[in-house]
């Protein structure tokens, strides 16, 4: 700055070195052909899905969610099954994961942007915000200070209807894109510069994400509703095969334990007369249990049972056989 020039007529000569030849047609040509050399279409920006809510379908508004590009089918899968469940239910695409600051800038985009031109500009803004205003992380000396590409700002809110520019989003909003390229690549010395920076994040941003809008109405998506109903046959054949596995068990163990299934059952008095009956072993056959489950079950009840070596003297003969009663 030279001594006859004043701070504004400083920063006024170095906006207008940063912001060389372009305007905001030029920016918005050099933002598009970037993104195209990443093969990345910004128009149509959303990718519509159907859901189906029986309860509230007729009045219901439009919801809106970041995705990522290989889950769409598996998250709107997910959606509609939810609503089956609950229909009416709220809350079905708000919680994507990205926070308060990402729903705004699709809702924004969903506000304002009726071409790839006022996409452009929010993204913009959306990229800006992320690094200038609010709570954000700072992005050190290789972003450069925000009255250099002012007239960015004013082009930015101009174009997109977005008056208030970075103020659209509030103070406590951190990440307003779900994903953010990296400050230190390079460090940003011109308009062009930062338009291929923040075009490079918006393909980014699009190559990982889809901005998903979701409109309800009375019937669900044909391919989701064939994927649910197969989903659900599949489901019920595995419990009819669950069923039968059980059934066959059940089937197996009464084979092999006559009175399986009963033991729970088994009063007091019951079980002190099988104890004088037969041995453990033979008891813990025919009802499935352990041995130590029975001896547990007689300490809890207090009942006496026959002492070791008892039924090998009643098979000698050499004491009667208690035929249920403690001797």
């Amino acid at each position: 700055m030279s001594t006859n020039e004043s701070w504004q007529q400083s920063d006024r000569r170095m906006a207008d070195k940063f912001t060389g030849d372009l305007d905001w047609s030029r920016v918005y040509a050099l933002w598009r052909m970037r993104l195209e050399d990443f093969r990345v279409t910004p128009w149509p920006f959303f990718t519509e899905i159907v859901l189906c809510d029986n309860k509230h379908f007729t009045n219901r508004r439009p919801d809106v969610a970041w995705w990522e590009n290989d889950e769409i089918d598996a998250e709107h899968l997910r959606a509609q099954a939810y609503l089956n469940e609950r229909p009416g239910a709220l809350g079905v695409m708000a919680d994507d994961g990205h926070g308060k600051g990402c729903a705004r800038t699709l809702q924004m985009l969903r506000e304002f942007a009726g071409d790839a031109e006022q996409v452009a500009a929010i993204l913009i803004l959306a990229s800006i915000r992320s690094r200038r205003g609010g709570r954000n992380r700072d992005a050190g000396n290789c972003w450069p200070p925000t009255f250099l590409f002012e007239r960015l700002l004013l082009w930015c809110a101009e174009v997109s209807g977005a008056s208030d520019g970075l103020r659209e989003w509030h103070s406590s909003m951190t990440g307003v894109l779900p994903t953010l390229r990296s400050d230190y690549v390079f460090e940003i010395r011109s308009m062009r510069a930062l338009i291929h920076f923040v075009a490079e994040e918006h393909a980014q941003v699009l190559l990982q994400y889809r901005p998903i809008l979701a409109k309800y109405g009375p019937e669900p998506d044909p391919s989701i509703h064939r994927l649910l109903k197969n989903a659900e046959e599949a489901d019920e054949r595995r419990m009819q095969e669950a069923r039968r596995a059980e059934a066959d068990r059940r089937e197996t163990l009464r084979a092999e334990h006559p009175r399986w299934g009963e033991w729970d059952s088994v009063s007091r008095a019951e079980l002190e007369r099988l104890v004088w009956t037969k041995p453990v072993s033979q008891l813990a056959a025919e009802f499935g249990v352990s041995g130590v489950g029975i001896a547990n079950r007689c300490k809890k009840w207090a009942i006496a049972r026959p002492p070791r070596g008892f039924w090998l003297r009643v098979k000698s003969g050499k004491i009667e056989h208690p035929n249920g009663k403690p001797s």
